[in-house]
């Protein structure tokens, strides 16, 4: 008789932008800003939370005996943005569109949104993205 069970454990790596918790079945594995996670082989399914940012997603994810596995997590909240007349809209140096834009996917966590309109000086509001609610940013050029 032979028995093929796994004696070694594997890696996970979680890469967010925002610092993220792990769980596994309701049990904490840890957070994304612990580096390695170690986990036993198999199939896992992950529970991944910023309870601040109100995010939460699931990751499935397979480890094998002595390897690490890597996952990169991206988690976005939505922005509606509006001005008055109207304004080209920037984020991290990159126009984003013309106002109105609804529903614009932004990474989570704090960004600096520029307004620009040639008639007026350019105007800045800072915005905090979650993952539950959509967040508004606007500008009112003539007050």
């Amino acid at each position: 008789t032979t028995l093929d069970i796994p004696i070694y454990s594997g890696w996970i790596v979680v890469f967010a932008p925002v610092p993220l918790d792990i769980a596994e079945n309701g049990r904490a594995i840890g957070t994304s800003d612990q580096g390695r996670l170690m986990l036993s082989p198999g199939l896992h399914q992950l529970t991944l939370t910023n309870r601040q940012l109100g995010y939460k997603g699931v990751q499935i994810v397979d480890i094998e005996p002595g390897e690490e596995r890597s996952i990169s997590i991206q988690p976005t909240g939505e922005l509606n943005v509006n001005a008055v007349p109207w304004a080209e809209v920037w984020m991290a140096g990159k126009k984003v569109g013309e106002t109105p834009i609804a529903g614009l996917q932004v990474p989570l966590g704090t960004h600096e949104v520029v307004f620009k309109n040639p008639q007026f000086p350019d105007r800045r509001v800072t915005v905090t993205i979650n993952g539950s609610t959509p967040t508004a940013a606007a500008v009112d050029f003539t007050k």
